[in-house]
């Protein structure tokens, strides 16, 4: 179990090996990272920047007692192991790059 302010990275590795997780954050990118976490059930979303003590104790025992969070993290990081990641980004510069024409074709100098 993994308790964050629900940073992207520190997430996202965390569902990468599988690890439940218990998030608290507000700022940035987090609220919308931490919304994501409790929709898809791999930890809980306490939807503040400052949970009191026992808000904190109480998400962190129900992940610890509650199988579901193990196994939805579990399921994430098995999705994440069979992502080809390195693959997926070529297919996309790929399908990109075949929409733009060559520059041999166009005007562009590559002066301003």
């Amino acid at each position: 179990m993994f308790i964050t302010n629900g940073g992207y990275g520190s997430v996202n590795q965390a569902m990468s090996f599988g690890v439940p997780l218990v998030c608290a954050g507000l700022t940035e990118h987090k609220a919308d990272v931490n919304v994501r976490v409790g929709w898809s059930e791999v930890g809980i979303n306490l939807e503040t920047n400052a949970p009191t003590p026992q808000v904190l104790r109480d998400a962190v025992r129900t992940v610890l007692d509650t199988d579901s969070y193990r196994l939805r993290a579990s399921r994430m990081g098995h999705e994440f192991r069979m992502t080809d990641t390195r693959g997926e980004i070529l297919r996309a510069v790929r399908q990109v790059s075949w929409n733009f024409p060559s520059q041999s074709s166009t005007t562009y100098s590559g002066r301003r």
